[in-house]
């Protein structure tokens, strides 16, 4: 929209001022007036602010989307973020340093995206305030727009009408100023450009009401272990407070998690259950094992995993492709055990065992066995855990209706623009104001 500089009442335009008559009215008007009110309205409802903001969201949106975000609860959820910092890493490669610094793997807790996301929720709630004024009571004065033109050879009044209505324009209103000095007619496209304009911004003010509750009430956690029978609380500020994986079945790769009371299956890679408002999705099962070494008499040994480790009678461990060998020091029957992950030979993981302090191997089994070693009995129980995508987003369904009126709203204003022409005319002068994409050249119409 083109800015209007002020200019004094007893200016003459380059072409009005032959004869010493005066081509602009008496008394300025208020577009004319130096308004720094009006200016700031007119910066803050121009589209010139809106669209930038709206593609900063966008750009966040999409990162979002396509980087790995951190994990809520960050580094106190240690193996949560060191699965997420691998993927990141492995996503943005030498970037990746960039791209934290920007907050691209954190987009809906970033400054810059809160910020952008209240301004594009202010200009929202105006501009959708202004095209409602605009649709219960149509303008017939001056608004917004802009001077085009001042002249002294504009056609008469009634040949502006009808061009106008030739245009596909409405005429609203054609009134007369200063006991019939001047008259002035407003004429805009009619109600249909304005819904069009009133489901965009409608559906700005919803993404923003979306997606600030999602950043308010709603939480995200990608990776999270669980384990059978172990229940994991969830942040409080939701209708799901606990998980709890209470089956798992190996063969069929199905587990049954209780969400609160409700039990939902859940298939690895399968699609996500829904329970109060919330989204779980099962990405993988993790194999555990409860490894126990006994004695001749079934008396319990010690077992040891690392020296920072007290010894215990039992040890927990997860089967991982990729991961190291697991050493296990049965001290009192002068054993070390090597658990190994998964692979092709044995996809259920190995265990061998070394006798000390001479190291000689004494034979290599697949896990799941009970292996007898003549002073000690190696059990193994077979556990499952699993990492569930676990997400709670309160304002998604008012997100996606946004997003879809906001695109529905937008290809119609490209395709039908609202327009509004101004026209006052003395027996002297014309002025020629007009608002909308388009408007100029309508405008630039009426000069034959």
């Amino acid at each position: 929209m083109q800015s209007v500089s002020p200019r004094p009442a007893d200016t003459p335009t380059p072409e009005s001022s032959r004869g010493g008559v005066p081509a602009l009215p008496g008394a300025p008007d208020a577009l004319e007036q130096n308004d720094r009110w009006r200016q700031a309205w007119q910066l803050l409802t121009s589209d010139g602010l809106l669209a930038p903001v709206c593609v900063l969201l966008c750009l966040g949106f999409a990162a979002a989307f396509w980087l790995p975000q951190s994990p809520l609860e960050g580094q106190q959820d240690a193996l949560a973020f060191s699965r997420w910092q691998a993927q990141a890493r492995d996503v943005a490669g030498p970037a990746y340093a960039a791209l934290t610094d920007l907050g691209l793997f954190n987009v809906f807790r970033a400054f810059w995206f809160r910020l952008a996301l209240a301004i594009l929720g202010g200009l929202a709630g105006m501009r959708l305030a202004d095209r409602i004024r605009r649709l219960i009571r149509p303008p017939t004065g001056l608004e917004d727009e802009a001077r085009l033109r001042v002249t002294e050879h504009a056609p008469a009044m009634e040949w502006i009408i009808a061009r106008l209505r030739t245009s596909g324009y409405q005429i609203r209103q054609v009134s007369e100023e200063a006991a019939g000095a001047s008259r002035v007619l407003s004429a805009d496209r009619g109600p249909i450009p304005l819904i069009f304009s009133t489901g965009l911004h409608l559906g700005l003010a919803l993404i923003t009401i979306g997606a600030a509750w999602n950043g308010l009430r709603g939480w995200d956690l990608p990776h999270r272990q669980v384990d059978t029978g172990v229940a994991v609380a969830l942040p409080s500020y939701g209708p799901l407070a606990s998980l709890n994986l209470i089956a798992v079945d190996g063969n069929t790769r199905v587990a049954s998690l209780r969400l609160n009371d409700t039990v939902v299956s859940l298939a690895v890679g399968g699609p996500p259950a829904s329970a109060y408002g919330a989204t779980a999705q099962l990405l993988e099962l993790t194999p555990k094992y409860r490894l126990t070494a006994l004695d001749a008499a079934r008396n319990p040994l010690t077992l040891t995993t690392s020296s920072y480790a007290p010894a215990d009678t039992s040890v927990i461990f997860a089967l991982r492709a990729n991961e190291p060998e697991l050493a296990i020091l049965v001290d009192q029957a002068r054993l070390v055990l090597f658990v190994a992950s998964p692979d092709a030979a044995m996809p259920q993981g190995r265990l061998r065992a070394a006798r000390l302090p001479s190291g000689n191997a004494l034979g290599e089994w697949p896990l799941g066995a009970k292996i007898d070693l003549g002073d000690a009995l190696i059990e193994l129980d077979p556990l499952y855990g699993g990492v569930v995508a676990l997400r709670y987003a309160p304002g998604d369904p008012l997100l996606w209706a946004g997003a879809a009126l906001a695109a529905l709203g937008l290809i119609a204003v490209l395709l039908y623009p609202a327009r509004r022409i101004v026209v006052r005319q003395s027996a002297v002068w014309t002025e020629i104001y007009a608002s909308g994409r388009g408007a100029r050249t309508d405008a630039q119409r009426l000069r034959d």
